[in-house]
């Protein structure tokens, strides 16, 4: 992964494909520690070509792979906090059922809004 210079466009970095000569020794290097792997798939791993993508959104092999599991998390978690907050609410509601009557009471005998 890498970035383009300033003032370079994709176009005119594949028309140059002066990273070429810089690709090839790097494909070199990581196949001497492939060394069990058979002929053809060496052959095949040192002819990849270099592809050159615009990265500004990511990595699409990323993104294609994980769009939906992470939609479903993203429910799950939806339903888990609307779940959480129906609780607290009605935790909340149940309290003040509660302590209403002694609200009442203690409004009766005289105690200020503040103070009940």
């Amino acid at each position: 992964m890498g970035r383009l210079k300033p003032g370079i466009t994709l176009a005119r970095a594949e028309e140059e494909a002066t990273l070429q000569p810089i690709y090839q020794p790097i494909l070199e290097s990581e196949r001497e520690g492939c060394s069990s792997s058979r002929g053809n798939e060496l052959k095949r791993f040192i002819s990849k070509p270099l592809l050159l993508m615009n990265g500004g959104h990511g990595r699409l092999v990323m993104q294609e792979g994980a769009q939906e599991p992470l939609l479903v998390l993203m429910s799950m978690v939806g339903l888990v906090l609307l779940i959480a907050c129906a609780n607290l609410a009605g935790l909340l509601v149940a309290r003040g059922e509660a302590r209403r009557r002694e609200i009442g009471v203690r409004l009766a005998m005289g105690a200020k809004n503040a103070r009940a």
